[in-house]
């Protein structure tokens, strides 16, 4: 080791970062003489300093020891890195292409059998070859923070695109090669169980490697775990109309089916109280409110099942209910909003314009339901509504 070398070395990091000695010298937590010494080649850091100094300075420890930075090796992993992003892009394209290739194919020349390879060769070669690749790349990399985080994403956004297609493609053509299937099933529902079956894929992978991320944050984990919730809820809704179908004729409706889609909401909304009730978010009295809402949604939409007779009465109480609970909510959710008051009222408000709102469009059909669904997920991922549970726990004071 060159003591002089490596103090020149040192001063052009520090004039180059615009530090003067006595700022280098507070960071390091030493003397300006210290730093002095060093760039004079008088002194050399002490071992202990050697990885905080390398961090002020964004350098390796070896580049301080032989007082130069290793320009080769930077400029060589950079190609590397380079090569593994563009085998990765075009990867992802391939695996992306095929399926529509399989799409194509199969519902053009309804020939399974090759929109099946169509789809499984090309993108199970795709998928090869980016492991390959970045097997190459850890052969050669420095495995510092970033080059963990482009091994990390590569391996989890080519995998978990691979096996949600392949289980969109699985589903259908074993669909299409039963003989017997559409004997049970209608075909737009084995496209709703395809679709069911690519998200439960997505989430199970997604979890997985959410689970062994060593540069995962708690935010990061609350943002999936709310789009886990709202993809529940959409799969509980899909399920719940086709399985309580039947009921729907006890109603004479057009249209969308009226019974499940209320029995279906309503659950998951108690659902969500019971849950909130357990966590010991949401007080006894909230949770009577919710019993309340449900009981007060049903009424809106069956207000025959409470009252009997033909009256202007009947006829506008649901609607002076619906409007009133709603616009309650919205007003008592805007003013927490706006006071940043994160506690679970504001939760239940939110839910509630959700819940009225979503019972409004329910007449639209089935894909507004869904649409009103994401929408109101993506409000509030955005929103990031943090239930403070000192806050929560004060309105148990008074439990009824």
């Amino acid at each position: 080791m060159d003591s002089i070398k490596t103090g020149k070395f040192i001063q052009e990091l520090r004039k180059a970062k615009k530090l003067t000695q006595n700022d280098l010298a507070d960071l390091l937590q030493v003397t300006n003489k210290a730093i002095s010494r060093w760039e004079t080649g008088e002194g050399f850091p002490d071992v202990v300093l050697l990885p905080r100094l390398s961090e002020v300075l964004s350098v390796t420890i070896d580049d301080i020891l032989n007082g130069e930075r290793k320009t080769n090796i930077i400029s060589h992993n950079t190609k590397d890195k380079q090569k593994l992003l563009n085998v990765y892009k075009i990867c992802l394209t391939i695996i992306s292409l095929s399926f529509v290739l399989f799409i194509g194919l199969t519902y053009t020349t309804f020939k399974v059998w090759i929109g099946f390879m169509a789809h499984v060769i090309p993108s199970t070669l795709a998928l090869v070859w980016v492991l390959i690749a970045r097997s190459n790349y850890m052969d050669t990399c420095e495995y510092n923070d970033e080059d963990k985080k482009i091994l990390f994403d590569t391996l989890k956004i080519s995998v978990t695109l691979y096996s949600v297609l392949f289980a969109l493609m699985f589903v259908q053509f074993l669909a299409l090669v039963s003989q017997y299937a559409f004997n049970f099933i209608r075909f737009q529902d084995f496209i709703l169980v395809s679709f069911i079956t690519g998200g439960l894929v997505f989430f199970g992978t997604s979890w997985y490697f959410n689970s062994i991320d060593i540069n995962q944050n708690k935010n990061k984990t609350t943002i999936h775990k709310k789009f886990t919730v709202y993809f529940a809820i959409l799969i509980i809704i899909c399920i719940g109309v086709f399985f309580l179908s039947p009921l729907n004729n006890l109603i004479p409706f057009e249209g969308i089916p009226i019974i499940s889609i209320i029995s279906v909401s309503c659950l998951v909304y108690i659902s969500f109280g019971i849950y909130y009730l357990i966590k010991k978010t949401d007080s006894v009295m909230l949770f009577f409110l919710r019993v309340i809402t449900t009981i007060a949604v049903i009424f809106i939409n069956s207000p025959l099942s409470f009252m009997d007779g033909d009256s202007s009465f009947l006829e506008t109480l649901p609607i002076i209910i619906y409007f009133g609970v709603l616009l309650i909510s919205i007003v008592g959710f805007t003013l927490k909003f706006i006071k940043n008051t994160k506690d679970s009222l504001l939760r239940f408000y939110f839910q509630n314009i959700f819940l009225f709102v979503y019972f409004f469009f329910y007449i639209f059909g089935l894909i507004m339901l869904i649409a009103i669904v994401i929408i109101f997920g993506i409000l509030d991922i955005f929103i990031d509504k943090k239930i403070d549970s000192r806050t929560s726990i004060s309105l148990n004071k008074n439990p009824i």
